[in-house]
């Protein structure tokens, strides 16, 4: 199993200290330093720097006393500006739990977010084996955590469900809304694109499409086509008119319908999947009569009764308003997705792509564990998790 790769960045001066850091976790982790001739932060632009970020699994940050800054009329040793700035970027980038403090000694000013934070220090003052002996001491922990989180699983995940391959990966569902494309998008049973925030929120995966195509100049035009093809289908649901808040505007369809919007700019499946109830002021999606499992079900079934399609895109179900946590939803997408096809003669799409949201994503162990135990749970029937 490859080793996790870990960033470390210091300044200048701190480059003894950065190459026994090397040297003590060497059979841990592949270290990477800021002063390597394929990655230079400091002599790079900025996008470079955070695109950085996401190729780690781990980072370092040396700080030793290099400067002296004046605050409120007061002088104190501090660590270089970068060192603390890229420190920063890394912890946004990686989170608190794989990005690591190393510090000097003595008299080193740090900001006051780290107060009543255990920093592991070392005598930067020391040289040869005892600075490999003072930073192997101040290692201990962080050699520790490196071992028991190992990588980030950032590579998609694959696997064959019901005979059709499925990636699931980290991604935006905005990323697929393209020419030739298609992708599905969950919705409730009341869809309406005038961003009425108590019913299509931005921060869905239908709102942020809908952002999209909106700032494109192209939202007018889909509603356009999603009333043609809701035309003579049935009357507009008078509830829709009332949750939508603008008569008209609502546009109610049945659970686990399919509807398809094919565009110029990238073919659309709307499908229902939950309803909507009125909580005090505001709206929420709830569970449909026959609950989520039932729901899906319908849901594939729709999509494998329209035309086949090269490769298919969705986002993970049922986290957002659904009120599923991200294990549940996917298992959940997945199992139904497999029970539909063993039914059918004919795969929907040739990929099936799962798009992640990175906040979701974490390490991504939680996919893993998942498609492993995928075999045993579809072999379990059961009309609703």
């Amino acid at each position: 199993m490859a080793k996790p790769n870990l960033f470390i960045g210091s300044s200048s001066e701190a480059k003894d200290a950065v190459e026994e850091i090397r040297a003590v976790l060497a059979d841990v982790a592949s270290t990477t330093a800021w002063f390597d001739d394929w990655f230079q932060p400091m002599h790079g632009t900025l996008e470079k720097l955070i695109e950085a970020v996401e190729t780690f699994d781990f980072a370092i940050f040396v700080a030793t006393p290099d400067d002296q800054t004046k605050m409120r009329d007061h002088d104190y040793q501090t660590a270089r500006d970068n060192v603390i700035f890229e420190l920063g970027l890394f912890l946004r980038g990686l989170g608190a739990g794989r990005t690591f403090l190393l510090a000097s000694r003595g008299d080193l000013h740090l900001p006051s977010d780290f107060d009543g934070i255990s920093i592991p220090r070392f005598d930067a003052g020391s040289k040869g084996l005892s600075l490999r002996a003072e930073i192997a001491a101040a290692l201990v922990p962080i050699k520790n955590s490196i071992k028991t989180q190992g990588r980030k699983f950032t590579e998609p995940v694959e696997v064959n469900v019901g005979g059709c391959p499925v990636r699931i990966g980290i991604g935006n569902i905005t990323q697929y809304d393209r020419p030739a494309s298609t992708v599905l998008v969950p919705t409730d049973v009341y869809f309406d694109t005038t961003f009425d925030e108590d019913v299509v929120s931005r921060r869905s995966a239908l709102g942020a499409l809908l952002e999209k195509r909106e700032k494109e100049g192209r939202l007018d035009a889909l509603d356009a086509t999603i009333d043609s093809v809701l035309a003579g289908k049935r009357n507009i649901d008078s509830r829709a008119k009332v949750i939508a808040n603008k008569p008209g505007r609502g546009k109610a369809f049945s659970i686990g319908e399919v509807l398809e919007i094919r565009t110029a700019e990238g073919d659309l499946l709307l499908a229902a999947v939950c309803d909507l109830e009125r909580v005090d002021n505001s709206y929420k999606a709830s569970p449909p009569a026959g609950g989520y499992q039932a729901a899906f079900r319908l849901m594939w079934k729709g999509v494998c009764n329209r035309r086949a399609m090269g490769e298919l895109a969705t986002p993970l179900l049922g986290t957002g308003y659904g009120g599923m946590n991200k294990m549940e939803g996917l298992t959940r997408l997945l199992v139904t997705f497999g029970d539909v096809l063993r039914d059918q003669r004919r795969l929907p799409c040739s990929l099936l792509k799962v798009v992640v949201m990175e906040n979701d994503w974490g390490d991504g162990a939680w996919v893993r564990t998942i498609v492993d135990v995928l075999p045993t749970i579809s072999r379990v029937a059961t009309p609703d998790l």
